[in-house]
């Protein structure tokens, strides 16, 4: 074991991951920069013992909050650890799809929720920050950082694509009285094609279609071990 792996194992915090185990890391704030508030409150690296997976989530012991694994980078010179980037979950949603249903002689189609309450990192900007600090609001690009998988619901595999619903939670209010995302693009440039790791980062627009929430009850997605956080 190198002295950097001991020094983590020693002096690191700990995370929980998904399917119970820990691991110790040492992570900071990934960049001081002022442009992008958002990154500077959420994005953090460090080095961390091996096992960490892009796409899954950790609970971190300091503060109980999920954190979303980025990407993970082995150390060529040492197996036992790995760099990591996080990204701490500030938001909650739900993916649906919209599908025909059966409503007699009149064909109608309605919101399949596939996926529910899962964390994510989100992010909002306005069209025109690239190029001047004058953009509106009502123009706005939401987007959201999200594990790349393959959801399944009574037997049928979802997996995002284009013109899918995305539901942002706030508080206790109702599902259909959620504010609506329609899914414009989504970037697949972190997601490993072979073993379904990664994530995958989604471009959102305000969604004004129309049509009733399908109302058989999806599974949700399980909490790691733990839980805490958004999760509560």
């Amino acid at each position: 074991m190198s002295v950097f792996a001991a020094n983590i194992r020693r002096y690191g915090e700990a995370f929980t991951r998904m399917d119970g185990t820990q691991l110790k890391a040492s992570v900071k704030e990934s960049t001081g920069q002022t442009l992008d508030l958002a990154a500077r409150a959420y994005f953090f690296d460090g080095l961390a013992e091996a096992g960490a997976v892009a796409g899954e989530y950790l609970t971190r012991a300091i503060n109980g909050r999920t954190y979303l694994v980025e990407t993970v980078h082995e150390q060529p010179r040492d197996a036992s650890i790995a760099r990591v980037y996080l990204a701490e979950c500030n938001a909650v949603v739900s993916l649906a799809r919209e599908v025909a249903v059966n409503a007699g002689s009149n064909p109608a189609k309605a919101w399949r929720i596939f996926a529910e309450r899962v964390p994510v990192f989100l992010t909002t900007t306005t069209r025109q920050l690239a190029i001047s600090n004058a953009g509106l609001l009502d123009t706005n690009i939401t987007e959201v950082h999200i594990p790349a998988l393959t959801w399944t619901l009574d037997g049928t595999e979802y997996a995002l694509e284009p013109l899918d619903r995305v539901y942002i939670h706030s508080g206790d209010i109702e599902l259909d009285k959620l504010q609506k995302f329609r899914l414009d693009a989504i970037d697949k440039s972190l997601a490993d094609p072979i073993d379904g790791s990664g994530i995958y980062e989604l471009q959102l627009s305000n969604d004004l279609r129309t049509g009733d929430i399908e109302t058989a009850e999806p599974p949700p997605v399980e909490p790691p071990p733990g839980g805490g956080g958004l999760w509560d």
